[in-house]
């Protein structure tokens, strides 16, 4: 029967202590299984959120800045800790990568008409309250332009959890049974997906063997 090991992380920790426990829950593993959309956005999509859904784009590129800077002090890179772990365990054991999440610019798209004026709003407010706080150099201004562009990854984030964790499993399962030579997956995803994949999982096939929550700053294992 085919496993699955859950390795889940903060997404900024400490590099070194990340690679060493990813490095060690995933020696078993024939395939890393990352938090990462199994259909990649193109130019179009973002079109259609700009379009469609704005302050959900301003939301996500506040989330990449909020993620990405301290993975860039801590690692030189510009994205999140684990996403560099997972880069630096998969070439040193030799071990495919392949995301599993679902396409989160296509689901934002997917709002009807009141929802995309209200969207316009917000993100008409955030960029002018960025914009006058730049300009006047009001840090209450901008802090309230940040606040209000960033709440909506916030609130999308708790609302898409359980389809996320299910789209996951899809993919999870897709991978792991349609190729031969993969017995045993090693899934790294942010902690609060762990729970909810591990139910979806557990009348299929796939038997979830493991399941690591990194501790923020502390090796426990």
């Amino acid at each position: 029967m085919a496993e699955l090991l859950g390795f889940g992380t903060y997404h900024v920790d400490r590099p070194k202590k990340v690679q060493d426990e990813l490095g060690e829950i995933a020696e078993e593993a024939d395939v890393i299984l990352v938090e990462n959309p199994r259909i990649q956005e193109g130019d179009d999509d973002k079109l259609d959120l700009l379009i469609q859904n704005p302050m959900m784009l301003i939301a996500g590129a506040f989330l990449s800045f909020f993620w990405g800077l301290p993975g860039w002090v801590l690692t030189r890179t510009w994205r999140p800790v684990d996403a560099h772990a997972v880069d630096m365990v998969s070439e040193e054991q030799e071990i495919t990568v392949e995301p599993v999440d679902m396409n989160i610019v296509d689901y934002a798209c997917d709002v009807g008409l009141q929802k995309t004026v209200f969207s316009w709003v917000v993100f008409i407010l955030s960029v002018s309250l960025l914009g006058y706080g730049v300009i006047s150099i009001s840090v209450s201004s901008v802090l309230l332009g940040v606040i209000l562009g960033f709440a909506p990854a916030s609130i999308f984030a708790r609302r898409t959890l359980v389809e996320r964790d299910r789209r996951m499993s899809e993919n999870i399962r897709e991978i792991i049974i349609s190729h031969e030579n993969i017995e045993t997956g090693c899934l790294v995803s942010g902690n609060g997906h762990l729970d909810g994949i591990s139910e979806e999982l557990a009348e299929t096939e796939i038997t979830v063997s493991k399941i690591h929550k990194s501790k923020f700053l502390r090796r426990t294992l």
